[in-house]
């Protein structure tokens, strides 16, 4: 009896430990076959280990090519020197993991997060990573040529010294990020926020940066050999020694930023907005304060619009009301002769062909009726 006992309450504790680790979601995935694979051998390629969790494990060198890991948590795990060309990591959680010099060729990484993690030295041409986050992530050195990153949140990424080349970058959130000395040629980066990011001595030649915020930004030396800066904001920018006779600047706001020894021809001068700019020769230039001070308020008042758009507001609805005659009314049914109906009618008359007509139960004694004589 006493062993019995002994035995189901230890399958219960089991069990409550399972519900734990259920329940806290962090479930082993080391127990599956597949993953006990994985760990043993190093390799797992086109595995199915979609929605896998993988904490603090150590994965250097694993072959992990076309596996699925979709919806996976892998964190603070090392992932250095891994082949994982064309494997699936969309909607992955990968915050504080290692892919040094990791193979990410064609990888599919939409709405993946790689938060404060680490991807030095990656190869990663074509891949996808769409509505990704690399918040705080260290990139540098690494090779994103041709890839997608449309909607992706850079902010306070580093990312110095690495290719973009021709990479998808248009409505991408990269503020406070250090694109130093990085290659950004022929980038589609169209309405690219870059508020005081830093791209000293980057290659923007070709860039497209069509109605792109770089507010703030640090451009000393970039070259920018027929960039596309259409609209965008370069408010506070500093254009230290930069060389901007080939790019395209029409209807650019140029508000506070700095041209000192930069190189810039009179009728690009004269196709952007100068407000309090400094110019290449030292001089203050505040010709266009006037029309700066509308575009701001424009933008103020497009963000408000849209703000209010966004908010329904509740209009009462107006229902048809019928005038009350003004003539008194004698109803022949009800009344004896010469007998006046009252002489204001307080509510509309309950018309069967009115638009307010609500049937009523007639009463059991008709009004104004003599009494009965016995």
């Amino acid at each position: 009896m006493n062993l019995r006992l002994l035995s189901l309450g230890m399958v219960l504790l089991v069990l409550s430990m399972k519900l734990s680790a259920i329940y806290n979601g962090v479930v082993s995935f080391a127990h599956s076959e597949k993953a006990a694979l994985l760990l043993k051998t190093g390799s797992c390629p086109n595995c199915d280990l979609q929605n896998a969790n993988l904490l603090f494990e150590n994965m250097a060198k694993f072959n992990l090519q076309g596996a699925n890991l979709s919806s996976s948590t892998v964190i603070s795990s090392d992932l250095s020197n891994a082949q994982l060309q064309k494997a699936t990591l969309d909607l992955g959680r990968f915050n504080l993991t290692v892919f040094n010099n990791a193979n990410l060729n064609q990888v599919s990484a939409e709405k993946a997060t790689f938060r404060d993690g680490f991807l030095n030295n990656v190869q990663a041409h074509k891949g996808n990573f769409s509505q990704a986050i690399f918040t705080g992530a260290t990139m540098l050195k690494s090779d994103f040529t041709e890839a997608i990153f449309t909607k992706a949140n850079f902010e306070n990424v580093k990312a110095a010294h690495s290719v973009f080349h021709k990479a998808s970058l248009d409505y991408v959130m990269a503020n406070d990020a250090n694109f130093d000395l990085s290659d950004l040629t022929k980038i589609n980066g169209k309405r690219m926020s870059l508020t005081g990011a830093s791209l000293q001595q980057a290659d923007l030649s070709g860039a497209d940066l069509t109605e792109a915020n770089l507010q703030g930004a640090l451009m000393f030396k970039a070259k920018m050999d027929g960039a596309i800066l259409k609209s965008a904001s370069c408010k506070s920018v500093d254009f230290t020694d930069v060389d901007l006779t080939k790019a395209i600047l029409d209807g650019a706001d140029f508000s506070l930023a700095d041209l000192y020894d930069a190189t810039i021809s009179e009728t690009q001068l004269q196709k952007i907005i100068l407000c309090n700019t400094r110019m290449p020769d030292g001089s203050i230039e505040t010709k266009d304060c006037d029309l700066a001070k509308q575009l701001q308020d424009t933008v103020i008042h497009n963000a408000q619009t849209k703000q209010q758009v966004k908010t329904p507001v509740t209009t009462p609805i107006n229902h048809p009301v019928t005038t009350p005659p003004t003539k008194p009314v004698i109803d022949p049914k009800t009344s004896t002769p010469g007998t006046e109906a009252p002489p204001k009618q307080t509510t509309p008359p309950n018309n069967p062909t009115s638009p307010i007509y609500h049937p009523t139960t007639p009463p059991t004694t008709p009004p104004n009726t003599p009494p009965v004589k016995a």
